[in-house]
């Protein structure tokens, strides 16, 4: 995962993702927004990105050209910025912002889980009912990208404990035939419970209940997330 901006010193770069998927999870920014979320896209000729209240990933055409990369600028506007999923390399005049080397995880089959909201006592979140709590708890832990509208792009589980919501995790990309878990988050005072691995299955139980599969993204260093997900 690369985050992008529009035209300055150019930087480094490197390939393109070179994964084993060449379907939908190739290029999952820009099948949703093309798919399932196009009521959430904003676009410029063959660019296309998430509203900025919803998500900040946006997506070029498959081997962009000069005119796609300016189709792209158009869109973010002068100084404006972007994440990109594995981009090709930034042409002259582009600098990247700052870099990450992830992974990207795909569920096991639904039947190897055996988990359900209903075995974790999850309540499902409401933007417009639980929006502030949920938003509390991603500032106090931080588990990537998240906007004012970040929850209308899927369902979202939450957990309380003593009545205060400790823990959640939701939908966001929604790419043909598949949904990513995002915002897997616990707080400091509820870690060490199992929550995040249960809720992470919860969800997937749900994408799964819906005939498609599940993936997440998860920084490479992050070692203790990535024991949650495996």
């Amino acid at each position: 995962m690369r985050a992008a901006s529009t035209p300055s010193p150019d930087g480094p770069d490197d390939g393109p993702y070179d994964g084993p998927y060449d379907g939908p999870l190739h290029d999952p920014v820009g099948g949703a927004l093309r798919g399932h979320h196009a009521s959430y896209a904003v676009s410029a000729g063959s660019a296309v990105r998430y509203h900025p209240d919803v998500a900040p990933f946006a997506a070029l055409a498959p081997d962009p050209g000069p005119g796609d990369w300016a189709d792209l600028a158009q869109l973010l506007g002068p100084g404006g910025g972007a994440a990109l999923i594995a981009p090709p390399p930034l042409p002259d005049g582009w600098s990247e912002l700052m870099s990450f080397r992830g992974l990207r995880m795909v569920a096991p089959d639904a039947r190897a889980l055996r988990v359900t909201s209903d075995d974790l006592d999850a309540t499902t979140l409401h933007p417009d009912r639980d929006g502030q709590e949920v938003a509390d708890l991603v500032r106090r832990t931080e588990p990537g990208p998240f906007g004012p509208r970040t929850m209308e792009l899927g369902r979202f589980l939450g957990v309380r404990q003593d009545g205060q919501l400790v823990a959640l995790a939701g939908e966001r990309m929604h790419p043909l035939g598949w949904t990513e878990i995002s915002a897997v988050c616990t707080d400091p005072s509820a870690r060490g419970q199992g929550l995040a691995t249960r809720l992470v299955a919860a969800v997937t139980a749900g994408i799964h209940a819906r005939g498609e599969g599940a993936f997440l993204h998860v920084l490479e260093t992050n070692t203790a997330a990535v024991r949650v997900y495996e």
